[in-house]
Order: C-alpha cells, then sequence, then structure tokens
C-alpha cells in the first residue's frame, strides 16, 4: 500500500538483514538468447529516443520552497489558500497527495509538477511528451513513470528538493501499474508481475511471468492476477488470485534473492477470500484485510529455518475486527500511514489503528472517508490525526481514535490527507488544495 511521506517515520523498530546487492544479471549460459534479442531491444529504444521519450523531456525550475512554521496549535479553521489541478494522484492507483522532501508533488497526465506548501506556486515542473501513467514519492523524491512503447515502464526519478535528474530505468509493462513504497525499495505491480526497485532503480525480484525469459522454468512459470503488493526493507508480500487456487493466495517473497527474476519464496497462505488488500509487512508478519467470509483483519507470521531445505512454515493468527460495511468497494489501493508506533488504515467508511510492531488493532473510528494525516508538531500530543469526513476534516486523538473539532471544508469529499511545511494538503475531486489552518483570536 502506499504511504504519506510527511508523517513516516523511519522504521528503527526493524533488524533488517545485510542488502544484498544481486539484481538483474545473467550467466553465461544465457549470452545466446540475450543475443537473439539484442537487436529488437536496440531497435525499441532507438524508437522510444525518437518517437517522445527522454529526447523531448523538460524540466523546467519556478520559485523557491516557501514553508511555514510547524502547526503546534489546534486549528479551529481552515481557509484555502490555493488549489491546483491533479488528475494522477486522483486515481485509484494513487489516491491523493504525495510528498517528496519539502515539496508536494500534482500530477496532470502530460507532466509531474513539484509545488510550495505554502503557496502552491511551482518549484520544478517536469513533461516527457508522452503519457504520465503512474507516480510516487520515494527516497526524497519523485517516481515518475511514462508510457512508452513497451508500456508504463519508463521511470524517471526527480529529487524534490531541487528539481535534479536522479537515476531512470526502462523495462516491459503491461497493463496499468501501481506504484508503491514501505521501507527501501519501491515496487511496481501491474496485472500479473510484481517488481522491486532499489534506490538505483535497479530491478532486485521479479514476481510473474518475465518479459524476457531466458530459462524453461521462467517461460513456464503459473500466470497469477496480482491483487495488492506492499514491503519493508527485507521482505514482499503479494496477494494473488492464481488458477487451481480456490481463494486468494498471499505470499512472503525475499526483497533481495540472489537472482532478481528467481523469486524466494518465504511462505505461503490460502486466503479463503476472493477480495482483500495488504496493509502492511515486516520481517516475519503480514497484515491484511479480507473481505469474506466476513469482513477481517488477519496477522500471518512466518519463520525460516536457517540451513534447511524444507519451506518455510507459517502460522496465522486473525484478529477481531470492527465490521467495514463498505470496505470491500474501496479496495485495492488504499494507502496505509504509519508512525514509529501506529499504522492507520482506512477502508473507505472506517478508519482502524494498528500497533506498528505486532500489527494488532487498538481502535476503530465510524465515518471516516479517506485518509488521515499527521499533526506531529501539535502541542502536547504526537498523534492528532486530521482525517476526512463528510464536511470536512476531523482532528482526532491518535491514541483513541475519539474526534475533538470537526473542521468544515466546501466542496466533494476528501480522499487523503497529508500535513507539511505549516499547511494541510488534501485530495478534493482531480484537485489538490492547500488549507492554511487558522486560529480563534482571543
Amino acid at each position: 500500500m502506499a504511504a504519506q511521506h510527511a508523517s513516516a517515520s523511519p522504521r528503527l523498530r526493524r533488524r533488517s538483514r545485510p542488502v544484498r546487492v544481486a539484481a538483474e544479471r545473467y550467466t553465461v549460459r544465457d549470452v545466446v538468447a540475450v543475443a537473439l534479442i539484442m537487436v529488437a531491444v536496440v531497435v525499441l529504444a532507438a524508437v522510444t529516443w525518437v518517437t517522445g521519450g527522454r529526447s523531448h523531456a523538460i524540466l523546467a525550475r519556478g520559485g523557491q520552497v516557501q514553508s511555514g512554521a510547524p502547526i503546534t496549535r489546534e486549528p479551529t479553521g481552515l481557509v484555502v489558500a490555493w488549489r491546483a489541478p491533479s488528475p494522477v494522484t486522483a486515481t485509484r492507483l494513487v489516491r491523493g497527495p504525495l510528498t517528496a522532501g519539502p515539496v508536494v508533488l500534482t500530477g496532470t497526465f502530460e507532466a509531474v509538477t513539484a509545488r510550495s506548501p505554502m503557496t502552491g506556486e511551482m518549484v520544478w515542473e517536469y513533461r516527457r511528451g508522452i503519457p504520465l501513467c503512474a507516480l510516487e514519492a520515494a527516497w526524497g523524491g519523485a517516481v515518475t513513470v511514462w508510457d512508452f512503447p513497451g508500456g508504463c515502464g519508463d521511470v524517471m526519478l526527480i529529487k524534490g528538493d531541487g528539481g535534479r535528474y536522479g537515476p531512470s530505468r526502462s523495462g516491459f509493462a503491461a497493463g496499468p501499474r501501481r506504484i508503491v513504497t514501505g521501507g527501501q525499495h519501491v515496487l511496481s505491480y501491474g496485472p500479473h508481475q510484481v517488481e522491486s526497485w532499489r534506490a538505483d532503480l535497479v530491478r532486485t525480484m521479479l514476481v510473474g511471468p518475465s518479459e524476457t525469459p531466458l530459462e524453461p522454468d521462467q517461460a513456464q512459470r503459473t500466470v497469477c492476477d496480482v491483487v495488492d503488493a506492499t514491503e519493508n526493507d527485507d521482505t514482499v508480500g503479494v496477494l494473488r488470485r492464481c488458477p487451481g487456487d480456490a481463494s486468494l493466495r498471499f505470499t512472503f517473497f525475499n526483497a533481495v534473492p540472489k537472482e532478481d527474476v528467481t523469486p524466494e519464496l518465504e511462505g505461503s497462505w490460502l486466503t479463503g477470500a476472493h477480495h482483500g488488500a495488504v496493509l502492511e509487512v515486516t520481517d516475519s508478519r503480514a497484515l491484511l484485510y479480507l473481505a469474506e467470509p466476513t469482513p477481517r483483519f488477519v496477522v500471518l507470521r512466518h519463520s525460516r529455518r536457517e540451513g534447511s531445505d524444507e519451506a518455510a512454515r507459517t502460522t496465522v493468527r486473525v484478529l477481531a475486527m470492527t465490521r467495514a460495511e463498505h470496505g470491500r468497494a474501496a479496495l485495492p489501493g488504499i494507502p496505509i500511514v504509519r508512525t514509529d508506533k501506529s499504522l492507520f488504515w482506512n477502508d473507505g467508511e472506517n478508519l482502524y489503528a494498528f500497533d506498528a510492531e505486532t500489527l494488532a488493532p487498538k481502535w476503530s473510528a465510524a465515518h471516516v472517508v479517506g485518509t488521515p494525516g499527521i499533526l506531529s508538531s501539535l502541542m502536547g500530543s504526537p498523534h492528532w490525526l486530521v482525517a476526512p469526513v463528510r464536511g470536512g476534516l476531523a482532528l482526532l486523538d491518535g491514541n483513541t481514535g475519539k474526534q475533538a473539532r470537526l473542521l468544515p471544508v466546501a466542496g466533494p469529499a476528501i480522499r487523503k490527507v497529508v500535513v507539511i511545511g505549516g499547511m494541510i494538503v488534501v485530495q478534493q475531486g482531480d484537485t489538490i488544495l492547500g488549507l492554511s489552518p487558522l486560529w480563534d483570536v482571543h
């Protein structure tokens, strides 16, 4: 699931295994096969460059970033300071505003724009002359994905704080792609594939059919439909619908296998449900939402047997939940919000809080229609939430879920909130609004 960068805290609670560098490499026996496809790859690259690839890229720079003081008091009202069109962040594959370092990202289908939080003015803008098909924020930058002849797979990272070019990659990517991040890697997943990229955009893992299968086992892999996926520093969790399975199957994978095209499975479980979402994975656990037979949250735990060839044994623990009547309609792809102690997830009608270590539920709040933001600088508590409700935003106590105040906002329902640079930034329809807090004067 996609996380809010303005509110995320470093995952100090996890002890990550040493990161291996293996990625996208071939053995000697692959050389002949590589030679056979080399001409086609070169031709495709030339066509891409000439017909709308990076040769037509424009990276324009605007004004300086302007940020306000942190919000340290409870707002009594909000006023719209700026608005900007952003249909890309309104899609089900993104679902709300993104932040990259000190800037707010907005996206049309032609360009990505970094904006100053206080004013909404352009800090930089990047366009390619080809459609923007996916957008995420990671490593302090904007992960922009463009639709080229090979599909939604031409990627450029633009640094958020200055609009500088970062690494890039191109790869075949059939169908629409969702880009998510939760740890050291970024996941790109589509109808049948899940890829993991590290910070230099080198692929570290591929689950699903390879675009250029070089080994017999790669060509013969079962093709499954990818429903949802997320990752942390060590582990990728994937929910899929596979031929022969009576329900969705969840699988743990090593995020950095020895060979990127050879997934290393660390445990699998048949869910008994036909609709669901992956909310979180840690080194040894996963938190799932499953819609059938009754809506519920499930914590899975897998244990590795070092030095053993036996498959990792997965034990399952089912947790009680507050029924989410409208949860199924909101799936998949709802962003999760992380702090060092809690996780927050919204099903379209209810907000749920979970313990960040155990993944156990802590509380739920009804009538919350979108993903909240974190008021981490509010005096007296680091856990106040600004949550979308009908008619505006509610200020919630992050420790209990109780509402302290309603802040009216006119217009359609808000779907996601981020707090950055002294501003509350929200997605409302196809538009991103910058809301400035107000306080009563006594």
